[in-house]
């Protein structure tokens, strides 16, 4: 009897216990939630977006028309963007020093001996003083005639000028946003590639939107920068003709006229060389030389293989 009164007893404390236990759950619920978790942080990725200065003599034309069409395309690729009319070499420095921007680009007019600000000769051998202080930015050059700074800076990285002598604004323009999309693209700062290729996606959709124009122009510059311009060709199928994408016919036979360019469309017609061949082995210096060895090639790898070029152009 003893023994059966106790298992009752420890019977009954066994349920008394797991009574106050269920009592407390239902009193103090413990959310699943409320336990801590070992949960890895995320990696924080800083956004530090590029910045662009567009440095120009306002009082030139050709510089003023320039700046405001390279500012859109920046902004859309979502990269700061500032202009800066400088009335000096001095003031240029000063900006340079004081902002220390990721890219510098220089819309001046310009010749062999040097830029022109406010009508003042500024030698290359002075600008590239001047620049080559400021190693951690990128300057771009869209004018005419600015290797030169190359016999005073030699093969700088940091130093991005076309070789022609003479460059349309239209060309200048492109390629200082082409080689700003370039080198973002390459680069190893957070977010600056992705960045990078939506500027290179803008440049190539501008580019072959206005294909007929910029070959035409890279000819037979119209307004620009530089020195040594070509003595204009009259006949007017090898000039006028193409510059606008309109129907042109031969003022002596009523003859229409072709395009320069062609894309989407085969290149097996008579009148027309296929680009995808010829630019390895062109041999095109200058300005058109650059289209066809960046822009076109560019295309080509995107898709684009139709591209042809009209057989009378190519031999001019």
């Amino acid at each position: 009897m003893a023994i059966n009164k106790k298992v009752g007893i420890q019977k009954v404390v066994v349920i008394f216990t797991m009574m106050m236990l269920l009592s407390a759950s239902l009193l103090f619920p413990v959310s699943a939630s409320s336990i801590p978790e070992s949960v890895e942080p995320e990696k924080i990725i800083e956004y530090n977006p590029a910045l662009v200065h567009i440095y120009y003599d306002a009082k030139s034309v050709e510089a003023k028309s320039m700046v405001l069409s390279t500012i859109n395309p920046l902004i859309k690729a979502d990269i700061l963007v500032e202009s800066f009319d400088v009335s000096t070499i001095l003031l240029l420095d000063i900006h340079l020093e004081s902002y220390q921007p990721d890219y510098a680009i220089y819309y001046f007019q310009s010749s062999q001996a040097g830029i022109t600000i406010r009508d003042n000769l500024v030698s290359w051998e002075l600008l590239a003083d001047v620049i080559g202080d400021y190693s951690q930015t990128e300057h771009v050059f869209g004018v005419g005639s600015a290797y030169n700074l190359k016999d005073y800076l030699g093969e700088a990285a940091n130093l991005h000028v076309d070789e022609a002598e003479v460059l349309d604004v239209s060309l200048g323009r492109l390629y200082a946003i082409w080689k700003v999309a370039d080198t973002m693209a390459m680069s190893d700062e957070p977010t600056w590639d992705k960045t990078g290729e939506v500027l290179r996606e803008i440049v190539l959709r501008d580019f072959s939107d206005n294909i007929n124009e910029y070959f035409a122009k890279g000819v037979y510059p119209e307004s620009y920068t530089g020195e040594n311009v070509p003595d204009p060709i009259t006949d007017p199928a090898l000039t006028q003709s193409w510059i606008v994408e309109e129907k042109q016919y031969n003022e002596e036979t009523g003859e229409e006229l072709q395009p320069i360019m062609r894309m989407g469309t085969p290149a097996a017609e008579e009148d027309y060389i296929d680009l995808m061949e010829m630019a390895p082995k062109s041999g095109i210096g200058g300005p058109m030389g650059w289209l066809i060895d960046t822009l076109i090639l560019s295309l080509i790898g995107l898709g684009f293989q139709d591209l042809s070029l009209h057989i009378t152009l190519q031999k001019q």
